[in-house]
């Protein structure tokens, strides 16, 4: 060895081998190469170990049931912890963005008589579980040759090409990171001018479909050992602190796996980004876009929660609440409300021949389930101090019914954006327009009203953060699913009652 060359104490590195620059440094091909698996490495490394992997964000689906928004939104719990639907049968899952509810029930001649349609996947980002990137920059129509089939052979998932071997039947459509050569071929040897490289690596990616007719889960629900099909089930209760030094000292990072070859591309076929449940309409055909009859794009897509989402999920900001009340510019006043105004609030049309709207209503942030809203979940109750001794009386407005006619036209039947009091008109006369002997005529007394959150549902399943803050009359919430909503107002008695007490007085 010459006497100016050194080795170090370990030539394999498995930790991490990377360059060191000095003056005269010669770098080599395989330099470079070291340098490049290190950077990407390292950096894929912190991907899957501290950001995790999934959707990142985009991948949008046309025609997809979509979450968002909840418009169209069938039974939240649809598709969970449920067997796999037999061949031909539609996935349970959220309802589509403009049809009804997905109706699980179908039989398979139902499911087919579809009409079949393409499937174009948008623009998005999301990181594989080896931490890799797999980046969309345009929307693109799935076909034979940007989708493959993922065949388990012997416990090795293994491509096929989809004009060959796809059947119709429910696969789970995923997209993966994949590379091929671009650029220019140029000799890689002085001494041999048919030993060519391509001068560039193109990173892009590869859609793939596996079956999921094997499967005893719903759709994107992962088995787990000794649980049913939530796999919730799995994770124990974390919230200790020596629990979670536990889970983080047991925990490591996930090996990166390996790139296959599919021609043209290398894929990483062992790290699929799961986008959605499907239904294959047909056999496919070369150069035509694939054709679907139902399309999952909610139920088992795995997210990338950024610290924006970690922040906004904490402070509740994905709960529907409270967005505004009829009553609010009386809420919690100092100054009682004069008694023929608290009665205008009476005063509305008829809901039917016994009942009378009112103009108590309720406004919520996102559509809630329509069956959820029910008379219990509104209680309007009268304070009244007894002027003997100074016990407060209390006495319910009997509330007949909600009316829950949507502000928005376009929600489904099932959902709704707001709700209407309704009361007995045999009440309204006897107590607001004074016919006979009233209760609220007596002296000044307070109303309370209550907005129970807790029994109303929104159209992903979470109750309503109802919550009142402070002296603000809305919007609710505090961040946390349910909770009641408190507000009251101080209401003068009647002027009449008042000129009947003056009138008993002078004489």
């Amino acid at each position: 060895m010459n006497s100016m060359e050194k080795t170090g104490h370990d030539q394999t590195c498995p930790d991490g081998l990377r360059n060191r620059f000095f003056q005269r440094k010669r770098m080599l091909a395989k330099d470079f190469q070291i340098e490049q698996d290190y950077l990407n490495g390292r950096r894929r490394l912190l991907s899957r170990s501290v950001l995790g992997w999934g959707v990142v964000y985009g991948f949008a689906i046309e025609g997809a049931k979509e979450i968002a928004g909840c418009i169209g939104a069938g039974d939240p719990h649809a598709g969970k912890g449920e067997p796999a639907q037999a061949p031909g049968t539609t996935p349970a899952g959220n309802a589509a963005a403009q049809a009804a509810p997905i109706d699980t029930s179908s039989k398979p001649d139902q499911a087919s008589s579809k009409a079949p349609h393409k499937l174009s996947v948008a623009a998005g980002f999301g990181l594989d579980a080896g931490g890799r990137e797999a980046v969309l920059r345009e929307a693109v129509t799935l076909t034979a040759e940007n989708t493959l089939l993922l065949v388990r052979v012997n416990g090795v998932w293994s491509p096929r090409r989809i004009d060959a071997d796809l059947k119709p039947g429910r696969y789970m459509l995923a997209v993966h990171y994949a590379e091929r050569v671009a650029g220019t071929t140029v000799p890689a040897s002085f001494c041999c001018c048919r030993d060519e490289q391509w001068t560039h690596s193109c990173e892009t990616v590869i859609f793939s479909l596996r079956s999921l007719e094997s499967e005893l889960c719903g759709c994107g629900e992962p088995e787990c050992p000794g649980a049913p099909c939530a796999c919730d089930a799995c994770a124990g209760d974390p919230r200790s602190h020596a629990r979670l030094v536990q889970w983080a000292t047991a925990r490591v990072a996930a090996e990166a796996s390996h790139l296959r070859p599919w021609d043209p591309f290398q894929v990483a076929l062992d790290a699929p980004i799961d986008l959605a449940c499907v239904q294959i309409a047909g056999v496919p055909e070369r150069c035509k876009p694939l054709e679907f009859v139902d399309i999952d794009a909610s139920s088992p897509r795995r997210l990338v929660k950024t610290n924006d989402a970690l922040y906004d999920l904490i402070r509740g900001c994905d709960l529907t609440h409270i967005e505004k009340v009829s009553w609010g510019p009386w809420h919690r006043n100092r100054t009682p409300v004069e008694f023929n105004d608290f009665a205008a609030f009476f005063n509305a049309q008829d809901l039917d021949k016994d009942s009378l709207l009112t103009k108590f209503s309720v406004l919520f942030s996102g559509p809630v389930l329509r069956e959820s809203v029910r008379r219990d979940v509104m209680a309007i109750t009268v304070q009244m101090v007894d002027g003997g001794t100074g016990w407060v009386r209390s006495r319910r407005i009997p509330i007949s019914a909600l009316d829950t006619t949507p502000s928005n036209k376009s929600l489904p039947t099932n959902m709704t954006d707001q709700f209407t009091v309704a009361v007995a008109k045999r009440w309204v006369r006897d107590e607001i327009d004074q016919s006979g002997e009233s209760y609220l005529s007596e002296r000044d007394f307070v109303v309370e009203i209550e907005v129970r959150g807790d029994l109303i549902e929104d159209c992903s399943g979470q109750t309503v953060d109802a919550n009142a803050i402070g002296r603000r009359a809305y919007p609710t919430g505090n961040g946390s699913p349910g909770g009641t909503y408190f507000s009251s107002f101080k209401v003068k008695r009647s002027m009449r009652s008042q000129a009947e007490d003056s009138e008993r007085t002078a004489r």
